[in-house]
């Protein structure tokens, strides 16, 4: 595609308003995809990992999830969440200098359906460490 055809698409989906409605429904998706993540892993009791934080504002497209004092490390998890064909990062490279342990976890990629079954296999596996 040229230059100029992808300015020409561009310009139709601002005409058309497709753009908005298009970053309107993915605001709302992932909204909910946080908002999930956040009921599941959140602070409370019965949580698979208790003492986590999920700090931050439902905006973006992954959540940082910061370990409790005493509890698993980083390397542990995620040397657990490999095993069993969970991507995530750790957030300690974020850090300058010195910060508590955490995970990235991102929620854009999955699909609808799969979104679900993979937070599910996500808190198995930290309720298995």
């Amino acid at each position: 595609m040229t230059r100029g055809q992808c300015q020409l698409v561009l310009a139709r989906l601002i005409e058309t308003h497709e753009c908005d409605r298009h970053i309107r429904a993915a605001r709302l998706r992932y909204r909910r995809r946080r908002e999930l993540l956040l009921a599941r892993l959140g602070p409370g009791p019965g949580q698979p990992l208790p003492g986590v934080a999920l700090p931050g504002v439902a905006a973006g497209l992954r959540a940082l999830l910061l370990l409790p004092d005493g509890g698993p490390a980083e390397v542990e998890l995620l040397a657990e969440f490999e095993r069993r064909g969970i991507a995530l990062r750790a957030a300690s490279p974020l850090w300058r200098g010195d910060g508590p342990g955490g995970l990235l976890i991102g929620y854009a990629a999955a699909s609808e359906r799969a979104y679900p079954h993979d937070l599910e296999a996500l808190v198995r596996a930290l309720a298995g460490t």
